[in-house]
């Protein structure tokens, strides 16, 4: 990507970016989520400090997905006897029978890891 002042950083430079990373550099959706997270935060901080006046990342990633039709993955919870056979792997397992807490209470109370 070309090197610009903020200041005339444009919704298109942002589109332009995102479709390159996708068309050119093959990433996946999930990476380019992530990077756009940090690049919207960054650029809302511009705002906040007056550098720019409006976030050029708005909605940017919303009409990426739907120009790209990217296909999400079906996610599914483990069964039963999945759940049970993950927490006695760990429990049994000494690398890793530190984490069977932190398992056992998210499987048993349905917490979940967020972004």
């Amino acid at each position: 990507m070309v090197s610009k002042r903020i200041s005339t950083l444009k919704k298109s430079d942002i589109k332009k970016y995102y479709n390159y990373l996708v068309d050119e550099r093959n990433l996946k959706p999930s990476t380019i989520d992530n990077i756009h997270t940090v690049l919207h935060q960054v650029l809302q901080i511009a705002v906040d400090d007056d550098f720019i006046r409006n976030n050029p990342s708005d909605n940017v990633l919303r009409e990426l997905k739907k120009a790209h039709c990217f296909q999400s993955e079906k996610r599914r919870a483990l069964t039963k006897p999945e759940q049970e056979l993950f927490l006695n792997f760990l429990k049994t397992h000494p690398v890793y029978e530190h984490w069977y807490p932190v398992f056992a209470v998210m499987i048993g109370t349905g917490l979940r890891v967020g972004k």
